[in-house]
């Protein structure tokens, strides 16, 4: 091979390498992709160093000189990575399509506006004019409440979480996002000073978009609104916490608590909760309990308006499988360790008597958690149930509601869920998968399913477990049974009436009004200052937002080295 055409080869390839690399550092490729990209500039790479490799190959392949070869080589590897991309884009368009006949089908079932007349709404009382910012983490369906629950009087604005956290993760190191203590660390603390200028930016664009009275996030603790505070305070509006997180298990309430109280204690002007117990955890947290008002959950107003439940289509028995990530819920995960197979015997002991089940003529649904990896989990159970009766087994999407799939089921299976408990609310059968070993020795840390026999039916044998789904099929409570559902309802998910999404606007609807009162000067000249900004500047300011968390990413890797 010519050397200036073996040089231009080799720069080339180093080129494509680097460039692919980049792109993962920036979090632009996807590392499945990116193995593709690597693997092929690494062949060419070698091909066009290794000339003697090169000339042998085109011998092989009967092709006149070497590097006739290496462009052979390449243009293989270009149409294997067009198929590659093709197959990928297909399947996206097919998952789109389902989504969007699913969206069509929630459309037609009346809209937010038909639904939102069946719902209480805040009383003449509330302040007028109300506008909330809400940060959306996995906290649609509470959301979808909060605005189903206001009237004229009060609107929302959802933020993509997505957004903030890529946004953050361009400035802030990616072990930022891997726990509460990585989250603290004091190297990254010229980082957090630029991603707080961007996050004030960013901010600062959505309030001159849509002047808004608070911004709403589920929680204080994600790493990328630690300093939402600080930024909402430059405006002169509050960050509020309407909490979504609800059932407490004893190690979080002993253990997990010390470590938010340490890593990341409470930054919230305010916060609602669902529950007495609920709000004694955010207590050990570090939460000043003038702070913290029990409101309930807005999302489960749903179980109190049966008008909003779906319609059963077959009279076939139905089982509702809540899954779970295989080290979810175990302590070792507080502790700072991790034991990724925890729960592995028992997850999979139970998929083998739910396929008996399917086998006996139920319907099997399969739901996972909205957080959890179950790529692997869902390829190995659909190997499973090929051999079993065509449609007797229906793997849900992770993001399908759980209340709408609870209802309109027969029994509920799980273990260590509060869907469980949510089921207990509407009296539905529930079956707790208890006779895993390890479960037993950490009974005191976890939620204490086993104690409450009678309400809940305890399978502590997986030979019982078909007999026990069968038998809790149409079964109901006794008065003893049902007074005993209500008190942990009520310890764990606090109350279930129908009004908490009224109660927690009102909540928060009082502290701004409060915190109005205290706004200094400063913030409500920044304020007015924004608001009278020409509409050509506000527009190039919404334009400009990526370019300028771009412009700050840029120069993090000169402050890191």
């Amino acid at each position: 091979m010519d050397t200036r055409l073996k040089i231009i080869a080799v720069l080339a390839a180093l080129a494509l390498l680097l460039v692919v690399l980049e792109l993962v550092r920036r979090r632009r490729l996807l590392e499945r992709y990116a193995l593709l990209w690597l693997l092929s500039a690494s062949v060419i790479l070698i091909l066009a160093i290794w000339t003697s490799g090169l000339n042998l190959l085109a011998k092989l392949l009967g092709i006149a000189s070497g590097p006739n070869a290496l462009f052979f080589v390449a243009i293989g590897f270009v149409l294997f990575l067009l198929l590659h991309f093709s197959v990928a884009i297909s399947r996206l368009s097919d998952q789109v399509t389902i989504l969007a006949q699913r969206q069509a089908i929630l459309d037609e079932r009346g809209g937010a506006r038909s639904e939102a007349r069946r719902f209480p709404r805040m009383s003449r009382n509330s302040r007028n004019g109300m506008r909330l910012l809400v940060l959306d983490h996995f906290f649609s369906h509470d959301i979808a409440a909060l605005q189903l629950a206001c009237g004229a009087e009060t609107s929302i604005k959802t933020l993509d979480s997505a957004y903030l956290r890529q946004a953050a993760l361009r400035i802030l190191p990616a072990s930022a996002a891997s726990g509460l203590e990585s989250m603290a660390d004091p190297r990254y603390e010229r980082e957090r000073k630029r991603w707080t200028h961007a996050l004030n930016s960013i901010l600062r664009s959505e309030y001159r978009a849509w002047p808004f009275d608070a911004l709403v996030a589920p929680s204080d603790t994600f790493f990328y609104v630690r300093d939402a505070p600080e930024a909402c305070h430059q405006l002169g509006v509050p960050f509020v916490v309407i909490q979504k997180e609800t059932t407490i298990a004893a190690s979080t309430m002993n253990e997990h608590s010390k470590a938010v109280r340490r890593w990341a204690p409470p930054l919230a002007d305010w916060m609602t909760c669902c529950s007495k117990r609920n709000r004694e955890f955010w207590e050990r947290c570090g939460y000043d309990a003038e702070r913290v008002d029990v409101t309930g959950q807005p999302r489960f107003d749903y179980y109190r308006h049966p008008e909003l439940w779906p319609q059963r289509k077959d009279s076939q028995p139905t089982a509702l499988f809540f899954s779970y990530e295989l080290s979810a819920y175990h302590p070792s995960g507080a502790a700072g360790e991790h034991d990724a197979e925890a729960w592995g015997p028992l997850h999979r002991q139970t998929e083998d008597r739910l396929w008996q089940l399917a086998r006996r003529g139920w319907k099997i649904k399969i739901k996972p958690h909205p957080q959890q990896l179950f790529g692997e989990e869902h390829r190995r159970m659909e190997t499973a149930v090929r051999d079993l009766p065509k449609g007797s087994v229906e793997f849900v999407a992770a993001r399908a509601d759980a209340r709408e799939l609870i209802v309109t089921s027969d029994v509920v299976v799980g273990f260590q869920t509060t869907a469980l408990i949510e089921a207990l609310t509407l009296g539905r059968p529930v079956v707790y998968t208890g006779w895993d070993p390890e479960a037993h020795r950490l009974c005191e840390e976890l939620i204490p399913f086993p104690s409450w026999e009678g309400p809940v039916v305890v399978v502590s044998d997986p030979d019982d477990f078909v007999s026990a789904v069968e038998g809790a099929r149409g079964a109901c409570m006794s008065q003893t049974e049902a007074q005993a559902a209500d008190r942990i309802v009520d310890e764990y998910l606090g109350p279930i009436d129908g009004d908490a999404s009224r109660r927690a606007l009102e909540s928060t609807s009082q502290f701004i009004e409060r915190y109005s009162e205290s706004v200094c000067p400063a913030a409500l000249a920044r304020r007015s200052s924004l608001l009278s900004e020409p509409s050509w500047k506000h527009t190039s300011l919404r334009r400009g937002r990526r370019r300028l968390i771009e412009r700050i990413a840029k120069a993090v890797p000169s402050l890191r080295r």
